[in-house]
């Protein structure tokens, strides 16, 4: 009798972990929530090669919760630089101190507690609550849903896709951790092939898009520490009018004012 497609899939899905799982990334080496909740954001939207080095000079500059809850933004953002997404930053700045006022220090280790935390969403609560319990929480993101549509045809909606973990995970000889990493990892490796069954979404274009306007100021009021209005808006409508697009400088400035960025005192942008 021919094995279902679920357990045909898990054996075969093991057999290839086992010799191509990516056990040297940094943050597989941990089960240290802060570690992971650094990771988990970093990795959001960036790719793995431009986050190792960064994990790394991030938590050397802020090996703890507490020293990073601690630290000013602007420190965190210059840290960040080159990852892009500054948001992430800021959000996770927020968190930490949030984990230190309102916990000291400790992690309450639930996905229903962790999504409280500023800028942490349902994958990024599963993937910490699951890599520092190795326990099984339903979660996914866009390498394991690529590799549950591609090769077990799950319906793209969040019930199916939360039902087929659950069944694949029931039948896996892996622990939590490593049956996650499998799947992140058989999912790169699919996203590698340029697999044509699936529709992937993609990141626009960074060179020119509304985000690298905002980047480059950011970068600027980061390294130092403030900037005049009428600098800024000279900065962006130079930089915008050489990409020839269509952004209007004073809508970049609102954004970042609006995420918390940087804030506008007597006709000074700065950090908040």
């Amino acid at each position: 009798m021919p094995l279902n497609p679920y357990k045909k899939f898990s054996l075969s899905l093991e057999a290839w972990y086992s010799t191509n799982a990516r056990h040297t990334l940094p943050w597989r080496a941990t089960h240290d929530p802060y570690r992971l909740l650094v990771s988990e954001v970093m990795l959001q939207q960036t790719q793995v090669p431009r986050v190792i080095p960064k994990y790394a000079e991030f938590l050397k500059k802020f090996p703890t919760v507490k020293k990073l809850a601690a630290a000013k933004s602007q420190e965190v953002l210059s840290i960040w630089d080159g990852l892009g997404y500054f948001r992430r930053a800021r959000d996770l700045h927020e968190a930490a101190k949030k984990i230190e006022k309102d916990h000291q220090g400790k992690f309450s280790l639930s996905p229903a507690a962790l999504i409280q935390l500023p800028g942490v969403g349902e994958y990024t609560a599963g993937a910490v609550a699951c890599f520092t319990t190795d326990t099984f929480f339903s979660f996914y993101d866009i390498n394991i849903r690529r590799t549950l549509i591609h090769e077990l045809k799950v319906r793209d909606e969040k019930i199916a896709l939360y039902k087929a973990l659950e069944k694949l995970f029931s039948i896996s000889h892996l622990s939590p951790r490593d049956f996650y990493y499998a799947l992140f990892d058989y999912g790169s490796f699919l996203k590698g092939k340029d697999s044509q069954k699936i529709v992937s979404k993609k990141q626009s274009e960074f060179k020119g898009s509304f985000r690298s306007f905002r980047s480059l100021l950011l970068k600027k009021i980061v390294t130092s520490g403030s900037i005049k209005t009428s600098t800024a808006l000279n900065l962006l409508e130079n930089s915008i009018r050489k990409a020839e697009v269509d952004i209007h400088p004073q809508a970049v400035i609102s954004s970042l004012k609006k995420d918390k960025l940087v804030f506008e005192k007597k006709n000074l942008l700065l950090i908040l």
